[in-house]
């Protein structure tokens, strides 16, 4: 595996104004151009190779590279059939699965930006006033879920009229079945697809919003092809297979873990568990994954699986390169744990990664080896430390790069807000020195400003 243990090579550039600017020396190689070329690589390199496997009863649901294109070709042409385009975003309702990943696909190769909503915005009642405030703010064409049962209160809603209303299954009055997108259209998505570039927005990601309403952050193909570009030295460049929980509509599962597979022709497996942030134990089982993903709490819940159940141990650890922890990095203790159990069995000890960022910034800024530091500043990515009245050694963490949000969909107040004079995000993270007297060790995570 590719490493980033050695220390950073940083610059620490005092300015007039008190500010700290920190960046890497690293060069960083030019991502591509579009989501849309990963798929076309790979779709003519290895057409065969599964791209992505969900579960489909006692079995698996596998799609193709191959397959996957020719799916994606299909769709795109009929959403252009239906009027969609840049300005007219389609509204997931439903979780993590092929169909969602093959819409999603699709309408960012013919630049129609998509909106995948948490599906607890739908099904639970406490967060059913988020769900409208994002209805409305987003005011989508098209809304998808893949159970028209499960999600038909919802697509029942007054502010559904006027809105196509797509699903996998279990269609009624008014839904139509992606299947019949699946048939293709008349229009020219190729040319369509040549439209696309660079800044075209391919996401509109709600933040978490813990402190007001979520703000809907604009994604776009530079954003993500050079996350995946920046994370290249972390990820070996040989087809992983990814066993994936993360939920979509969150950009460390949606942008990053998505990407990971599809930019180097891997295969993501998908979990279908009800419990978002949690890989089942069951897929470990049958799935030996070179990169295992979930989040702290998830992990430890491994773990604790795994002390007890020496099968699980030894399918988990089979092939495991990497353990990618989203939300923060690992515990130290459960790190240790999952370290003595690769080695009891002969297996070498998985890297253990984690990163520091946010939606805004499509979302990796830094690689977090330990939870001492937020870790090794991204090649591309400048961070602007602003020192806070009164506090020695606290500083305001600001960000700038091509991994950047443009800004708010349909909020030119809050993204003139998010930005100085400079162009940096603000973060809204207080960062400070490890050692004060030493930049070269790093930074720590110093709670919200």
């Amino acid at each position: 595996m590719p490493s980033s243990d050695q220390p950073p090579v940083i610059s620490c550039e005092p300015r007039p104004c008190g500010s700290l600017l920190i960046r890497t020396n690293g060069a960083m190689a030019n991502p591509v151009l579009t989501t849309g070329c990963w798929l076309h690589n790979w779709a003519g390199a290895r057409p065969g190779s599964v791209f992505l496997s969900e579960r489909n009863g006692a079995g698996w649901r596998e799609l193709t590279y191959g397959e996957a294109l020719e799916a994606v070709c299909a769709l795109a042409s009929a959403l252009l059939d239906r009027g969609l385009g840049p300005t007219t975003p389609i509204l997931i309702l439903s979780g993590n699965g092929i169909d969602h990943a093959l819409l999603s696909l699709a309408a960012q190769y013919v630049g129609i930006p998509i909106a995948p909503l948490p599906p607890h915005y739908s099904t639970d009642p406490a967060a059913r006033a988020r769900l409208h405030y994002a209805i409305d703010l987003i005011d989508p064409a098209l809304v998808f879920a893949e159970d028209g049962a499960a999600f038909r209160a919802t697509l029942a809603l007054d502010q559904m009229a006027g809105r196509d209303l797509v699903v996998s299954r279990n269609a009624s009055d008014g839904m139509a079945e992606l299947d019949e997108l699946l048939r293709g259209g008349t229009s020219d998505h190729e040319a369509a697809h040549h439209e696309v570039g660079p800044d075209s927005v391919v996401k509109i990601l709600m933040t978490a919003g813990s402190c007001a309403l979520p703000k809907a952050v604009r994604t776009t193909h530079r954003m993500m092809c050079t996350n995946q570009v920046q994370m290249a030295e972390i990820f070996a460049p040989h087809a992983p297979r990814v066993v994936d929980c993360l939920p979509w509509s969150n950009a460390m599962g949606g942008s990053l873990v998505f990407n990971l597979a599809c930019a180097r022709g891997g295969t993501l497996f998908i979990d279908h568990k009800p419990a978002v942030f949690a890989c089942a134990p069951d897929l470990h089982r049958q799935i030996n994954g070179t990169i295992a993903t979930d989040t702290a709490q998830g992990f430890t819940r491994l773990r604790d699986t795994m002390i007890c159940d020496h099968d699980l141990r030894l399918s988990f650890f089979a092939e495991l390169e990497l353990l990618f922890c989203a939300g923060g990095p690992l515990p130290r203790d459960v790190a240790s744990d999952l370290a003595r159990m690769a080695a009891d069995l002969g297996r070498p000890r998985p890297r253990i990664v984690s990163i520091w960022g946010m939606t805004e910034t499509g979302p990796a800024c830094t690689v977090q080896n330990s939870p001492e530091t937020i870790g090794r500043l991204l090649p591309g990515v400048a961070l602007k430390l602003v020192p806070q009245t009164g506090r020695d050694n606290r500083y305001e963490a600001r960000v700038r790069g091509p991994n950047v949000t443009p800004g708010y969909h349909r909020d030119p107040e809050a993204t003139r807000a998010a930005f100085d004079a400079e162009g940096y995000l603000s973060t809204g993270d207080a960062l400070a020195f490890v050692d004060p007297g030493n930049s070269a060790r790093g930074l720590r995570f110093d709670g919200r400003i």
